[in-house]
């Protein structure tokens, strides 16, 4: 009937409005429910200048990277992925997640705090650039999927600094949920409900 059809508007504007605002967004790097860990560790990882190399959970390329241990973008003093020198101005690009990731996590190391790091992160929502990355653990959220996620070094006053990830994580969930899915879980039932009463009367 006219009421049915009324409140069930409502609830399909209120989905699409839900799933437009749906953007990747930085979340805290403890939010991400892993999947999977990469720590380098693995004494079978090479060094590989100018090549991509498929780490768990995600493909990792860039012109002239290198799995490096030590110095001080490297978060734990130990193994890490690094970009540095003059070619530190390129894009890393992590990509080719495993079916469902949402979440990205990593701990980032720089040379230089002053150095300016910029993440463009791709997913199925839509693209967003973060400008200014700072040390320590981040994380990324697309409620989507992530596609990709690209570093860049600004460097800080025309110097070219250095910079290394460690502890990369992926995940297919995160806690708490970002506030819009609560919402369209609920808006998805209240439809369904709706549709199953109407096939009734």
């Amino acid at each position: 009937d006219m009421k049915l059809r009324i409140i069930a508007t409502a609830l399909a504007f209120v989905i699409s409005s839900t799933s437009a605002q749906a953007a990747p967004s930085l979340i805290a790097y403890g939010d991400i429910n892993q999947a999977t860990l990469e720590d380098f560790e693995d004494s079978s990882i090479p060094t590989f200048p100018g090549s991509t190399y498929a780490f768990d959970g995600f493909d990792y390329s860039s012109g002239s990277t290198r799995v490096s241990a030590g110095g001080n973008s490297c978060p734990n003093s130990s193994e890490c992925v690094f970009a540095g020198g003059a070619s530190g101005l390129s894009g890393r690009l992590l990509d080719v997640f495993q079916s469902g990731t949402i979440a990205l996590g990593l701990e980032m190391g720089k040379g230089r705090e002053s150095d300016d790091v910029k993440a463009t992160v791709v997913g199925a929502s839509g693209s967003r650039t973060f400008t200014t990355i700072a040390s320590g653990l981040i994380g990324f959220l697309d409620p989507h999927g992530l596609i990709s996620v690209t570093f860049d070094n600004l460097g800080a006053g025309g110097g070219v600094g250095n910079y290394g990830f460690d502890n990369v994580i992926t995940g297919t969930t995160v806690v708490p949920l970002p506030a819009g899915l609560p919402l369209l879980a609920a808006s998805l039932l209240a439809l369904g409900l709706l549709r199953r009463r109407a096939k009734g009367a």
